[in-house]
């Protein structure tokens, strides 16, 4: 395959989003629909790691991949492609706060992290701070970091005007809520990647306080699980329809445009929502076993503005808190995180593209 990457002609109207994952993530979709809606003289497939169906049809997807001028990915490169006659460019995830690649060595290949990096012609990153940081983790020239903004912060940021955009499953999420308020449990994994490891910060008597509480403030619980992990089971709050499952719906920032407050641990989900709002939460239960394993690049203390809560107890304190808050004054997204606060991330970042096709 890689000999045949590099006799392969490369199409450059032709444009592969990939995914390395069996989902695409809402950058790449924000790509994908930008790219559909405004620019239609471009072919855009969407490709994952492991396609379904019939032996032709995956022999016709490493056709596309192998054929296509432009690649657009969430995470890894396909082990085959060479970068000959190709520009590949990295969407990642978001703004990392816990560290990765080369600064999270120890959990990477060798090779693997210089070839990422030599093969990639642009990388997606959100402010001049996350530039350095991103160039640092992935060992490329600042020069290949596209200032652009994620393009998935157009979803909280565009409202109706975002006319290009469009998710099946908003009118579900909405449905499910039920003019409910939406307190919305989005913890990280911990271990690595393929452990699979349960998050279960609460016990059987946190648990009905938590009933009580989302009772009386005609709330719900939306739970949202890392890729790479599994949450404990609510038996008690499922029993009494006090939770909605996060998982089925595959945009997290569509969750997010529905979520009054927030709780995370050491994900770097709180910033996207601090685009939007400052009901946060952080709830560092693990704090010293989280930063003897992973570590964070930055101290959370000195960037996160909100409340950390490192029990249940002032967990609840702080979410009564917040739900009593009528609404937050002189509310202004980080610009230390954010160079834009506008809902054109997307086009900036097929802009930078397209720009390196001519």
């Amino acid at each position: 395959m890689s000999i045949l990457d590099v006799i392969f002609i490369k199409k450059t109207h032709r444009i592969c989003i990939y995914t390395s994952t069996e989902k695409h993530d809402a950058n790449l979709v924000c790509v994908e629909q930008y790219l559909k809606y405004f620019h239609n003289e471009f072919e855009v497939i969407m490709l994952t790691e492991k396609p379904s169906g019939s032996f032709l049809e995956r022999l016709k997807s490493k056709y596309y991949l192998l054929s296509s001028y432009v690649l657009i990915i969430d995470h890894k490169i396909p082990k085959f492609l060479n970068g000959y006659g190709r520009k590949i460019f990295n969407t990642w995830h978001g703004i990392p706060l816990k560290t990765i690649r080369y600064l999270d060595s120890d959990r990477f290949n060798e090779k693997f992290l210089q070839r990422e990096g030599r093969l990639l012609s642009g990388l997606v990153c959100s402010s001049e701070l996350d530039r350095a940081v991103m160039s640092a983790c992935f060992q490329i020239h600042p020069n290949k970091c596209i200032l652009s903004g994620l393009p998935r912060n157009d979803i909280l940021l565009g409202g109706d005007d975002l006319v290009w955009f469009k998710d099946e499953q908003e009118l579900l999420l909405s449905k499910e809520i039920q003019g409910r308020r939406v307190i919305s449990w989005m913890p990280t994994y911990r271990g690595t990647w393929n452990e699979g490891n349960v998050i279960s910060p609460f016990d059987s008597e946190n648990e009905s306080e938590l009933v009580e509480t989302l009772k009386k403030y005609n709330c719900v619980l939306l739970v949202r699980s890392h890729k790479f992990s599994e949450i404990q089971e609510l038996d008690l709050l499922r029993d009494e329809g006090l939770i909605i499952n996060g998982d089925k719906y595959i945009n997290t920032n569509l969750v997010l445009k529905y979520t009054d407050i927030l709780i995370t641990d050491y994900s770097s989900v709180w910033l996207d929502f601090s685009l939007i709002s400052k009901k946060i939460i952080l709830f560092t239960y693990d704090k010293d076993e989280y930063q003897n394993e992973r570590g964070t690049i930055y101290p959370l203390d000195l960037v996160f503005q909100g409340k950390i809560s490192t029990d249940f107890n002032s967990l609840k304190k702080e979410i009564i808190a917040l739900l009593q808050l009528s609404s937050i004054s002189d509310f202004q997204a980080s610009h230390m995180f954010f160079k834009y606060i506008d809902a054109n991330n997307t086009k900036r970042f097929v802009d930078y593209v397209l720009d390196k096709i001519k």
